[in-house]
């Protein structure tokens, strides 16, 4: 962590960097950020046949174009990897698949586990008992607490 934090807050940057896709990166994770807040407020219903209705409407462009977000920002962020990778590897460096897959798991998975235990435990805690509530933080915090190690494990669907 302390060898990450040191390069997340040094100013310097090799000459190959790619600082324009970085910056890209960074602006479509703040647009990202962005959506989820105004989602809700855009989609206050928990009607589905509403929720479709609302699809149609023109302010609905900005809830349909997160999904565009996430996708270069994924898109984005394999070029990243590649690139890195692909420098290591003309540069005669060896590069272990199995140590890529470890390293970023254990870049993301504290993440995971803080929004778990934040779930699970303070947010059923701070709420209002309303039946929104109920729905949109209880049934999460009850099937995180049950589902629980298919996260750690980043098992889905």
């Amino acid at each position: 962590m302390t060898k990450n934090y040191h390069k997340l807050i040094s100013k310097r940057r090799s000459e190959d960097d790619l600082k324009a896709i970085h910056g890209i990166k960074f602006l479509t994770a703040v647009l990202i950020f962005i959506c989820h807040k105004t989602v809700d407020s855009l989609i206050p219903s928990l009607n589905r046949t509403e929720v479709a209705l609302s699809s149609l409407e023109t302010s609905s462009i900005i809830v349909r174009i997160c999904a565009l977000y996430t996708d270069i920002f994924l898109m984005l962020s394999g070029v990243l990897v590649a690139y890195s990778i692909t420098n290591r590897l003309m540069l005669n460096q060896k590069v272990s698949i199995l140590r890529e897959y470890l390293t970023r798991y254990v870049r993301i998975i504290p993440n995971v586990i803080v929004t778990m235990l934040l779930t699970v435990f303070i947010l059923p805690i701070i709420s209002r008992k309303t039946a929104l509530q109920t729905l949109l933080i209880d049934k999460p915090a009850e099937l995180c607490a049950r589902n629980g190690f298919r996260n750690i494990f980043m098992i889905h669907n």
